[in-house]
């Protein structure tokens, strides 16, 4: 027969161990000393119900991963220009969480005119989006000064801002790459199963206007996952979120080289992929079992990358330095090195 003891015992630990890729502090704090039995009254139990309640609500700190600052145009600080970037960006700011992740903009009128456009990961709570968006904000002007055209990304967000309007206009000309220095084993089984997962999602994503994201996993082993993500700037057609997803997912190979976590960032979509849960999977539980959005007629490109030919690199690649520096602390996977590579190329489709 089971007791009341034995019941809360283990709803307490299913509990916590479905919670611990959010919060890992609260399963230290189960480990620390609440090992014994307890009754419904005990204090032990109720100091748990409180760290377990307020656990979950740990914001998520971006982690700012490039900028691209071109300096082919550039404003002055007391110019027009500058005004409406100001105007600019504060809309962006108060607009983004508010629409769901996504909001573009234009203030001014030629040749002061300011485009641009936020963008939160699509499984992200109110606050932690408002969060990326006020801290992109603030750090593109600082990162990029005087620039008429800078994009900031952040791991779980991005903004941009041009005097030319971008919208509208897949651009797979500029990727951003973070990947994990630790290999993959079993190479092949794991690029096909990884293929396969991208693949799909980039199908999902663009059949799902409303959001142009997709998040999900696939099996490696009976014990191992791959977990992938893609996500389009919702100012695309589903036609060019697709084909700017098959761009990146073709350029796997090249910049991601086996390993087992990588992202692929670009100025109108990005994917990433993981060995372990990144993003939330009950949020993407939720927008998945919603119905589902009529298909939309999409058909690749016929410049697709095929038979793991990823685009030409130019040959004057710039590589980032290696950083010092674990994972932040929102991320849900655990260290596999503390050593990243962060590079940047330019590519281009081949003829």
């Amino acid at each position: 027969m089971l007791t009341k003891d034995f019941l809360i015992h283990v709803s307490l630990s299913m509990s916590f161990s479905s919670a611990a890729w959010f919060n890992p502090s609260l399963q230290e704090f189960v480990n620390m000393g609440c090992h014994h039995k307890f009754s419904p009254s005990s204090s032990c139990l109720l100091s748990l119900l409180i760290v377990f309640h307020f656990g979950l609500a740990v914001a998520i700190t971006p982690k700012l991963l490039w900028n691209y600052c071109p300096t082919d145009a550039n404003y002055t600080a007391m110019s027009a220009f500058r005004t409406n970037l100001n105007l600019l960006l504060s809309s962006l700011s108060s607009s983004t969480a508010a629409a769901a992740g996504f909001y573009n903009d234009t203030v001014g009128r030629p040749p002061n005119q300011v485009y641009g456009l936020a963008l939160c990961q699509g499984d992200l709570s109110f606050g932690d989006c408002q969060g990326c968006a006020n801290a992109s904000v603030q750090a593109i002007t600082q990162e990029c000064p005087k620039g008429m055209s800078s994009t900031i990304w952040y791991d779980i967000c991005m903004l941009r801002y041009s005097n030319t309007n971008f919208f509208s206009a897949a651009d797979t000309v500029y990727k951003v790459y973070e990947r994990n220095v630790n290999n993959a084993s079993d190479l092949q089984i794991f690029n096909q199963q990884l293929g396969n997962l991208m693949n799909s999602l980039a199908t999902e994503a663009a059949r799902s206007p409303s959001k142009l994201f997709a998040a999900g996993s696939a099996n490696l082993t009976s014990f191992t996952k791959v977990y992938g993500l893609v996500q389009c700037t919702r100012d695309l057609s589903a036609d060019d979120c697709y084909r700017c997803l098959l761009d990146s997912v073709g350029s796997i190979p090249s910049l991601c080289d086996g390993k087992q976590g990588c992202k692929v960032y670009g100025q109108s979509c990005r994917l990433r992929y993981e060995m372990a849960p990144f993003y939330n999977i009950s949020a993407t539980d939720v927008a998945s079992s919603s119905p589902p959005s009529p298909v939309v007629p999409v058909s690749p490109p016929s410049s697709l990358p095929t038979g793991g030919n990823e685009g030409k690199m130019l040959e004057n690649n710039v590589f980032g330095p290696y950083l010092n520096s674990s994972f932040s602390s929102h991320s849900h996977t655990p260290p596999l090195n503390h050593y990243f590579l962060i590079t940047f190329l330019v590519t281009s489709i081949p003829s």
